[in-house]
């Protein structure tokens, strides 16, 4: 019997659906890369800050965990019994990917509902690597960021390099 996992084939639209609330998008990126209870997605701050108390956020975040488990887009893969109840463990099934075909039919409102808690995703685990000092770990470590200023041509020029790069 094979452990290998077995990615499910969401479409666009279903993936959207699944991201209909912004700490599913961020959930599902944590959980891609190493499983996570609820309580564990909370204790590394993934959760985001301004919830009214404990069992809010708690409760909050394992119903979108739910959902996100519902749908086939993550998967539970240990119980740990916790004084007298269950936490549960998750893993991904399917990473945040859209066609470029998909992301065009897409809104504005909806391509900003994905593309705001990605970022703030990545902010929350550099704001955790720097804190806890891996990011500085190593002396040869590598931060850049490059602005530019494209036409439309450059703009379609660099996205056909990006995509041709993701095969």
């Amino acid at each position: 019997m094979s452990s290998a996992i077995t990615k499910p084939e969401l479409s666009g639209e279903t993936m959207l659906a699944c991201l209909s609330h912004p700490l599913r998008t961020r959930i599902l990126e944590a959980v891609n890369e190493q499983p996570l209870s609820p309580v564990e997605f909370i204790r590394l701050g993934l959760a985001g800050k301004g919830w009214k108390d404990e069992q809010q956020v708690l409760s909050s975040v394992s119903y979108h965990f739910r959902g996100l488990d519902k749908a086939g887009a993550i998967e539970l893969v240990n119980t740990i019994p916790r004084r007298g109840a269950s936490e549960h463990v998750y893993r991904g099934r399917a990473r945040v990917e859209f066609t470029s075909e998909e992301f065009e039919r897409m809104s504005l409102e909806e391509r900003t509902s994905l593309t705001k808690p990605a970022l703030q995703g990545f902010i929350a685990r550099t704001e955790s690597a720097v804190a806890t000092g891996t990011f500085d770990k190593h002396t040869n470590r590598h931060l850049s960021w490059e602005a530019m200023d494209l036409d439309e041509q450059g703009f379609a020029e660099i996205d056909d390099m990006l995509v041709e790069e993701q095969k």
